[in-house]
């Protein structure tokens, strides 16, 4: 349990820390990706011919 909170900690510095490189707040970024990850999954999809 330790482990994982000290990831996790890890993860908010490293995202604190792109926020403010990017010169943008937490929610931007959070809609952006999913946003990406909503793009990526449906360019993935197969092509159906009609």
């Amino acid at each position: 349990m330790h482990n994982q909170t000290v990831k996790t900690k890890s993860n908010n510095d490293k995202e604190n820390a792109f926020c403010k490189h990017l010169n943008v707040n937490k929610s931007q970024l959070h809609k952006a990706l999913d946003w990406y990850h909503s793009a990526m999954q449906s360019t993935q999809k197969p092509k159906t011919t009609h």
